[in-house]
């Protein structure tokens, strides 16, 4: 809706939309500046390895496990699924992938949490998965270029992983932050220089 030429939207689109589906997609386009790539590399490495050094000795023990998996299931899992999907995904069906997240909130918290559902609750997922069902049978050119799983390619299922792994860091950072004590901030800056850093790694 962000990329349509419609004047009214001009002036709602920085409090509304967001085109950054768009961006990620348009930058597999362009030729990619190495130099300045390794630079940024290099200098975002030191950073990594002092911050997490540092950051070593302030956490508690118990909690580097979760933080680690936090980095690496909501940061680089997340991003890694979504960017080789995105090659052959339009940002639109990307997006429209990414709004499955409510139905995957509801399943963690059934599944981890013991929350309840009411009847209604699971009425209200399966109509919403159905529906989500059309869009997804309807695949372009490009994606079956990735070959298929039953009737899903595989540009499809790559976007869906990085969305359940989103929910479920989501979950995670949570629970550092309410049962932990740990301020978003810092949870989630940690989250970045673990996840980051697996990323250059990669």
């Amino acid at each position: 809706i962000g990329t349509m030429d419609i004047p009214l939207f001009d002036l709602i689109k920085p409090f509304l939309f967001t085109t950054h589906m768009v961006i990620w997609r348009n930058m597999f386009d362009q030729e990619l500046q190495w130099d300045e790539i390794g630079f940024s590399l290099s200098v975002l490495l030191l950073h990594i390895f002092l911050f997490f050094g540092i950051s070593m000795m302030a956490f508690r023990k118990k909690d580097i496990l979760m933080l680690s998996t936090l980095g690496i299931v909501n940061i680089y899992l997340t991003n890694a699924f979504e960017f080789w999907g995105l090659q052959y995904l339009t940002s639109f069906k990307t997006c429209f992938i990414y709004s499955l997240s409510p139905f995957l909130s509801a399943l963690f918290c059934y599944l981890l949490f013991k929350e309840k559902l009411t009847q209604k609750k699971w009425l209200g997922l399966i109509v919403g998965v159905i529906g989500f069902i059309p869009i997804l049978l309807a695949q372009s050119t490009s994606e079956e270029l990735t070959g298929h799983f039953f009737f899903f390619s595989w540009a499809e299922l790559s976007v869906m992983a990085a969305c359940v792994c989103s929910v479920y860091g989501w979950i995670l950072l949570g629970q550092l932050i309410k049962e932990q004590g740990y301020s978003p901030l810092m949870a989630n800056g940690m989250s970045m220089i673990i996840g980051g850093g697996i990323a250059l790694i990669h």
